[in-house]
């Protein structure tokens, strides 16, 4: 569901809820301080600008408070005020958008929307700028390809364009000796790196180099040993996000003498994963009532880190079925 779907049906299950409040049936009349607090509320509520709110209390009072005709033509004078606004929101939202300004449109028909969930026009505004918005990205991402392709087909023109050259056999040793001093002074440059615990540099130039020697286990350890040691120091730092990569990827190329460094990887390794599920599980909850495609995202970090986070599984679960809901609503 993109976000403009999921906004407007998220106001339509708003405007359901604020229908029920409303159809109520009809009570005997409260005595009491109850009918002097909604009325206060209703008009907070109203100075808040929150008039759809007000509107509710007010419909409340007119069935069940003991001045009936008193809430009805407060209730009228709201909805009078809401329609007002509704209608020059809507005007100013249609003017945005005629002249080009779409982020100021799509807030513009929201704000109809908040106001009247039920504007057949401020849904139908927004249903086609979203509709325009998804041509728009699906042209841009054919056009790339396209490119991409075009200049994949004039690449492979060229190279089969040149003329193969068949070196002579003293240009074979020769080229095969130069190979293995450009070898010996390459991982020379990485070690070099990696005693100045340029960790980073010493990665790329080790990187650089399995793409030309890639069965070269002495740069494989290497590469190993520089990826551990830049994990350890990000992981020490606190940036855990940066450390990850880094300490996953320490035991993917060989393996070298150091066995307490390579446990203290793994250690740092378990507990960077730990941290993050536990992160990206907060922020899930946090999400949760107010962007559940966000919550989704986070809670699906969390189980990406930590399979077995019993409680993301069951928010994530949760999440999707509130999607679903949405989902069918916006249909």
């Amino acid at each position: 569901m993109t976000a403009g779907a999921r906004r407007i049906a998220c106001l339509v299950v708003l405007a359901g809820l604020t229908a029920s409040c409303a159809q109520m049936s009809p009570q005997t009349a409260l005595s009491g301080d109850f009918p002097a607090k909604r009325e206060k509320l209703a008009r907070q509520l109203a100075k808040k600008g929150d008039l759809n709110a007000a509107l509710v209390q007010w419909r409340v009072l007119e069935r069940v408070g003991p001045d009936s005709r008193g809430a009805a033509r407060e209730r009228r004078k709201l909805e009078s005020r809401i329609e007002k606004k509704v209608k020059a929101a809507f005007s100013k939202a249609k003017a945005d958008r005629a002249k080009g300004r779409s982020t100021q449109a799509w807030k513009g028909f929201l704000r109809v929307l908040s106001l009247d969930p039920n504007h057949a026009g401020a849904l139908a505004e927004l249903r086609a700028m979203e509709t325009r918005r998804l041509r728009r990205s699906r042209s841009r991402v054919v056009n790339s390809l396209y490119q991409k392709e075009l200049e994949a087909a004039k690449a492979e023109a060229q190279k089969a364009a040149a003329p193969a050259v068949q070196p002579s056999k003293t240009t074979k040793k020769a080229q095969t000796q130069d190979g293995t001093n450009q070898r010996s002074r390459s991982l020379g440059r990485s070690r070099d790196l990696i005693q100045k615990a340029a960790f980073r540099e010493s990665i790329t130039a080790l990187e650089q180099h399995l793409a030309r020697y890639p069965e070269d286990r002495d740069a494989q350890g290497l590469l190993s040993l520089s990826h551990r040691r830049l994990g350890l120091e990000l992981y020490k730092d606190g940036k855990l996000r940066e450390a990850l990569p880094h300490l996953k990827a320490s035991g993917s190329f060989g393996t070298d003498a150091d066995a307490a460094d390579a446990d203290r990887a793994r250690r740092a390794l378990s507990e960077t994963k730990r941290r993050l599920a536990q992160e990206s599980y907060e922020k899930g909850l946090r999400a949760f009532q107010e962007d559940v495609d966000q919550a989704i995202v986070f809670l699906q970090e969390t189980l990406a880190y930590d399979p077995e986070h019993a409680k993301a599984q069951i928010f994530l679960s949760r999440a999707r079925k509130i999607k679903e809901t949405l989902g069918s609503l916006s249909e």
